[in-house]
């Protein structure tokens, strides 16, 4: 089943929206403007935004901080220079997912991201509900580099 992000809103799954939907929204802080987007960032964006859904998940509803504090800990062994970027994002994604999807405890076990013509889209992989959202495009204008 394909969905398109900018027309189809119909729930999935008990009146949820589809994870991969949920996780466009989660993801958009990291995306950047749409102009400088490239398949490898966009898929770097959605790699960290996963990682850190599925941390916040794990800690709120879990009780369990043990993925959070492992990426906190890479993330500040990576971030070179005087500011820690890395480590800024993943503490102000976690506030992202408590404050504005906190009741949301849908993991991600798998996701792919595609570029098809200039739409980027997300299919997401989840445990509990299986595959979602088969296709869903990331917000774009225009054409995308395919770099």
């Amino acid at each position: 089943m394909v969905r398109d992000l900018n027309t189809d809103t119909s729930p999935l799954g008990g009146g949820r929206r589809p994870l991969s939907t949920t996780l466009c929204e989660f993801a958009a802080p990291l995306l950047g403007p749409p102009e400088e987007r490239t398949l490898p960032s966009v898929r770097a964006a959605v790699k960290l935004a996963e990682g850190v859904w599925n941390a916040a998940i794990l800690e709120q509803h879990h009780g369990n901080a043990q993925l959070l504090l492992d990426l906190r800990k890479v993330a500040a062994a990576v971030d070179d220079g005087p500011e820690p970027r890395m480590v800024r994002w993943i503490d102000d994604l976690r506030r992202r997912k408590i404050e504005l999807f906190g009741p949301d405890d849908r993991l991600v076990s798998r996701h792919e991201v595609t570029l098809r013509g200039t739409r980027y889209h997300l299919q997401v992989l989840s445990p509990a509900i299986g595959r979602v959202g088969a296709a869903l495009p990331l917000p774009s204008h225009g054409d995308v580099p395919r770099s």
